[in-house]
């Protein structure tokens, strides 16, 4: 029976229920199945179904993985799976006199992030400058739990314009602790460093646990951080009969702490483990897995570099090059019209970008031509607290009545409240655009900077984008006072001035914003049977299939993303992404990129070249390229004509304007 649904190398997984088991499985390949099937195998052979343990990331998983067993054998209801939270809760329940904790109450994000802020506030560090806010605190002080790594560490690596903050955020997580002990509360984090602590230190209870769970299987392991290895490692130290399953190509969540190496380290821990590779695709056309193993190809360091095949042939994937980000998106939208036009359903069409940000274009171009769209990942870039603050002082230049917009920006000064807010719009003309007027009326020279950017953009002789540089640049104080992840939000306000370029007036800008909000759209525009057109970051597209994806923004600096900071690691991890996202295609896949006119807002170097992950794919012919007439700018830095010296400022004069 297993011959006519499995192919050779699932079998192999299925049947080898023994010892240590490591499957990696490419993108596409049939994991679930082999799960699903295991268990049922393990079952039939007469294992108890109490005895197995199956450990996924999320309750949906486990529950669709053990639900399709059960369709084979019902008694395959009767094992245990769940996350690894979910595990560690039950134990902890059964186990935690062990380490002090008898009865406890455990805290979701919402309420971590509270505590964090009292210890804070308690602390009086709240009233610092620049000290991190709750959220990131928590973010920190949760990675060097699930990283094993110190606080310096981790903001060496990721938060380094806070490292002065290191021993203070210490303090805090220091007084969590002790406060959280106090009250028996517990967070996420604590779960699995409490079920570690029982493992590692309690003989007695880790051989009650090995007693139970003979058989485990855990899925994408590639996602799994330091301490769920270790986790790992623990609970197969008993029968050894330990399978994973993974692929260090998809592990792309560095961000929340995961380490892809632990699959690389899994068979030297378990010295006798039986590699299994899965690596017949049975989701996309061997030309798009041509472009996906030219990627892995381009792996630097460690890696099992499994090559994908398939024995479906289709359409040879495209890359398209652009003069900007608009007629990117035009071309997009146009091609997306036609394919709908020949019957290709849009449920079957999605878009896949790096950053939430670099859809805006294309969410403009959607709605005017009516094609319905939903997003995922990110909130739309017009409703980030940032994009509105900056927009808001525009506002007030267009329409000196909009009081709403003057309470946004006067709000974001410095010592002036709500109170403060209320005397200025009462005792002050807000039609009145003279500075000094203004500030002798409302006696708050505090505003003094405000009105004076106000009184510098006020003129119609400056472009729309002309005048959002100037606001970004009164505007990035306060946006690094506010906010602790102000790099990847000035990318955003970088973004906003290129879309701005093409408008001659600030109405036009603002009304194009206003009157087409991309999840109004979607949800506005329908058609009989509610299809719609997916867009979302590659993040959340993994596990997703559609039959045909476009991989917008394949630049430097977009995708991958790239400062002058980042180091190999970061690289790797963007390079996996972009596999992650390749991998997305059943039949058609486009790639494509926009190197639009930058003079006088961008300087980098890397905003403009080509993705130095796409021009190996052009030499090896695994694309269809349609690349802009050749010139050192539109070049990855990697090219063998490329020259470090040449820059968008290197650029002849008239080919900038060009572009």
């Amino acid at each position: 029976m297993l011959n006519s649904i499995l192919n050779q190398a699932q079998q192999k997984a299925v049947l080898t229920h023994d010892g240590p088991i490591l499957v990696i499985a490419g993108a596409g390949t049939g994991k679930t199945r082999v799960l699903e099937h295991r268990t049922f195998e393990l079952i039939k052979k007469g294992i108890d179904p109490k005895s197995i343990l199956l450990l996924t990331f999320t309750r949906r998983a486990a529950a669709e993985m053990l639900a399709r067993a059960a369709r084979h054998d019902r008694r395959a209801q009767d094992v245990s799976g769940g996350t690894f939270h979910s595990f560690a809760l039950a134990t902890l329940q059964r186990y935690g006199k062990a380490v002090g904790l008898e009865t406890f109450t455990v805290l979701d994000r919402g309420d971590s992030e509270e505590l964090i802020g009292k210890i804070i506030s308690d602390l009086r560090l709240g009233s610092k400058k620049y000290f991190p806010k709750k959220h990131t605190v928590l973010n920190i002080l949760s990675k060097t739990i699930n990283k094993d790594i110190s606080v310096e560490q981790i903001l060496e690596d990721e938060y380094p314009h806070l490292y002065e903050w290191a021993q203070a955020i210490e303090l805090v997580g220091i007084n969590a602790a002790k406060y959280k002990r106090q009250r028996n509360l517990l967070d996420f984090d604590d779960l699995l460093y409490y079920l570690h602590s029982i493992l590692e230190e309690n003989e007695m209870i880790r051989s009650k646990i090995h007693e139970k769970y003979h058989y485990i299987m855990v899925d994408e392991y590639q996602d799994t951080n330091k301490i769920q290895a270790k986790i790992v490692h623990q609970l197969a130290n008993g029968s050894g009969n330990i399978l994973v399953v993974g692929d260090e190509m998809q592990s792309i969540y560095r961000f929340r702490g995961a380490e892809f190496t632990n699959m690389i380290e899994f068979p030297r821990l378990f010295i006798k483990t039986q590699q299994i590779p899965l690596e017949t695709n049975y989701r996309s056309t061997k030309e798009i897995l041509n472009v996906a193993n030219n990627v892995l190809d381009q792996v630097e360091g460690e890696g099992f570099k499994k090559h994908l095949t398939s024995d479906r042939s289709g359409q040879k994937p495209e890359y398209h090059q652009f003069k900007s980000s608009r007629k990117e998106a035009e071309w997009i939208a146009e091609k997306i019209l036609s394919s709908s036009r020949n019957g290709e359903s849009l449920d079957e069409i999605a878009v896949l970008f790096r950053a939430a940000y670099q859809s805006a274009p294309l969410e403009i171009e959607l709605a005017a031509r009516g094609i319905p769209f939903k997003k995922f990942g990110g909130i739309r870039f017009v409703e980030t607290a940032h994009v509105k603050d900056v927009l808001a002082h525009l506002k007030v230049v267009v329409n000196h009545f909009d009081e709403l917009a003057w309470r946004r920006i006067l709000l974001l000064i410095d010592g002036i409240g709500e109170k403060s807010v209320e005397n200025i719009m009462t005792r002050s003309d807000l039609s009145e655009l003279k500075g000094q007027t203004l500030l002798e009326q409302s006696g708050y020279f505090k505003l003094r900077p405000l009105f004076e950017l106000l009184m510098k953009i006020n003129k119609e002789e400056l472009t729309s984008s002309e005048k959002l540089s100037e606001i970004i640049n009164y505007y990035k104080p306060i946006l690094r006072s506010k906010y602790d992840d102000y790099p990847q939000r000035e990318q955003d306000l970088d973004a906003l001035i290129e879309l701005s370029q093409p408008y001659e007036k600030d109405e036009d800008l603002l009304n194009d914003f206003a009157l087409d909000p991309p999840d109004q759209s979607a949800m506005e525009i329908t058609t009989a049977d509610n299809e719609y057109v997916t867009l979302s970051t590659v993040h959340s597209a993994k596990g997703l299939e559609w039959g045909t994806v476009f991989v917008i923004q394949a630049q430097e600096g977009k995708f991958p993303i790239v400062r002058p900071e980042s180091k190999q690691v970061d690289i790797e991890e963007e390079r996996r992404l972009f596999y992650v996202a390749v991998t997305r295609a059943k039949k058609r896949l486009f790639i494509t990129s926009s190197h639009g006119s930058m003079r006088g807002f961008y300087d980098s170097w890397y905003m403009s070249k080509m993705s130095r992950f796409v021009e190996p794919m052009i030499e090896s012919k695994v694309v269809e390229s349609n690349l802009l007439q050749e010139s050192n700018p539109w070049k990855s830095p990697f090219s063998k004509n490329y020259s470090f010296g040449s820059s968008v400022s290197d650029i002849p004069e008239e080919d900038v304007d060009e572009f």
